[in-house]
């Protein structure tokens, strides 16, 4: 049997093939499948990705991570699948760090403290400030300075922004989206819009 009859064959194999159009954790393939699958439970979304790995038709792009793996279709998989399916899939964006990129999307507040700082920055300053960040966030239940602080120490120590200086008056570090992190903005804004919300 051919790859791509093997893919149409099974109500969950099908729905997980379907829905697998980015890279995409078992958690929102699971969700994304349920509606073409109704009775698909997460393990079993594991166990298709299973298979699919094991035939060579996707791989782990962050193997390394205990939990929120992303998966995709190998070049192979992707050209089985468009065929199996009748629909263009496109490719994963080139040069994009798949670690860094799950260590931002999957931490909800590191997400959207990196989102924001995409904005110009209040007041012709050159960066953001914690509080500035803060005070951008307040609209959104639960995000503390404590947790604002914690998320660009961590989005620092990726390397994805860098301090450019201090305030005048407090002597507040600033800080501002590097290339790398520029790469990494663009790649969430373009391809995983569908994905982010």
């Amino acid at each position: 049997m051919g790859e791509g009859k093997w893919l149409r064959r099974g109500k969950q194999r099908k729905a997980v093939a379907v829905v697998l159009a980015t890279p995409m954790t078992t958690k929102q393939i699971w969700e994304a499948a349920k509606p073409f699958s109704p009775h698909l439970q997460a393990r079993d979304v594991s166990t298709q990705l299973g298979r699919f790995v094991k035939r060579g038709l996707a791989e782990c792009l962050t193997p390394r991570r205990i939990t929120d793996r992303l998966y995709f279709w190998t070049d192979r998989g992707r050209r089985i699948a468009s065929q199996a399916f009748g629909k263009r899939i496109q490719p994963a964006p080139d040069g994009v760090n798949w670690a860094k990129y799950a260590e931002v999307m999957f931490a909800r507040t590191r997400l959207r403290v990196f989102r924001s700082m995409d904005k110009r920055a209040p007041a012709q300053s050159p960066g953001w400030t914690a509080s500035m960040l803060k005070k951008e966030l307040s609209n959104i239940k639960g995000i503390h300075l404590n947790a604002v602080s914690r998320a660009l120490k961590e989005l620092l120590a990726l390397r994805l922004i860098r301090c450019v200086g201090v305030t005048r008056k407090s002597s507040l570090k600033l800080y501002a989206i590097t290339p790398s992190g520029r790469k990494l903005l663009d790649n969430l804004a373009i391809q995983f819009s569908g994905i982010m919300a």
